[in-house]
Order: C-alpha cells, then sequence, then structure tokens
C-alpha cells in the first residue's frame, strides 16, 4: 500500500525522495515470501483438551456436589445423634478452632467488642464547645501567633508531652 501527501510538517516536500523511499518499500514487500497462519478445527473433542472456562465449570460442579454430599452426612449425624457423644464434639470443637473461617469470626467478634469498649469509654461530645471552635476558626483566631501558641500549650499540656 503506497500513501502519498504525508511528509514531515514544516519539511519542503521532496517527491524524488519519496518516489524512491516508496520504491524501496515495494521491492522488500515483493522480495518477501508470502506467509499463512492456519488453526485446525475439528467436530470431535480430543481428550483432556477442554478449556480452562470448562475446566473451572466442572470444578464448580464437582465442589457444589461434595458440599451438597457433606451437609446431607451432617444433617444425618446430627439427626442420628453422633454430635451428642463426647468424641464427636472434641473432633468437631478441634476442627472448628483450627478454622481459618472461625479465626475470621473470633477477631471480628474480638474488633467489634474493642470497639463497643472504646465508644463506652468515650467521653460526651460537648457541641457547644465544638460550635465555638469552629467560629474561631472560621474568624481567623488562631492565625494569630499568640492565640495560637496558647492554643499549642493547652494540647501539650492536655496530652502531657
Amino acid at each position: 500500500m503506497k500513501i502519498d501527501g504525508l511528509g514531515v510538517p514544516q519539511q519542503p516536500d521532496n517527491k524524488a525522495k519519496r518516489a524512491k523511499a516508496a520504491e524501496k518499500s515495494e521491492k522488500a514487500i515483493e522480495n518477501q515470501k508470502p506467509t499463512s497462519d492456519s488453526i485446525e478445527l475439528s467436530k470431535t473433542k480430543k481428550p483432556g483438551t477442554e478449556s480452562g472456562y470448562t475446566r473451572e465449570i466442572q470444578k464448580g460442579a464437582q465442589t457444589e456436589k461434595n458440599a451438597k454430599r457433606d451437609l446431607t452426612e451432617v444433617k444425618n449425624k446430627t439427626t442420628n445423634g453422633y454430635y451428642d457423644k463426647p468424641e464427636a464434639r472434641a473432633k468437631t470443637s478441634e476442627k472448628l478452632i483450627d478454622s481459618e473461617d472461625l479465626k475470621e469470626v473470633v477477631d471480628r467478634y474480638h474488633i467489634s467488642n474493642y470497639s463497643k469498649e472504646i465508644l463506652a469509654n468515650t467521653p460526651e461530645v460537648r457541641h457547644e464547645k465544638v460550635a465555638e471552635a469552629k467560629q474561631k476558626i472560621s474568624e481567623g483566631f488562631y492565625n494569630n501567633s499568640e492565640n495560637f501558641g496558647a492554643f499549642a500549650d493547652k494540647i501539650i499540656k492536655h496530652f502531657g508531652i
């Protein structure tokens, strides 16, 4: 394919140079051997050649079957009184303690209790003081070096620094 009329901006149009370059390009294209790509398609599936997507669907279906089987087994054991035995309770407790799922639940429980403890020990917000501070900030009260210094001293004293 040849495209005429394109050139570097702000340079004089040199038709001779362009023609020579186009000729070189055409010769290079003529000297190349034609190549082709091919894909083999067949109507029959070769064993072990299923796509990744198909494998994931099969794996998901197998996991769902296993989960249903396990749930049925647990229901049967529960109705038959299997979990009423001390040995079964001990095994179940050990598995629960070792499971990552239970660790996540316990971590969430501890975080929740810790948050409740912090909230219980936090003093009430004095809204009038907050409003007063906002007003002073909007009026530029703390931009004054004397006021800012006094404010900084109060903070240092409050936190014991």
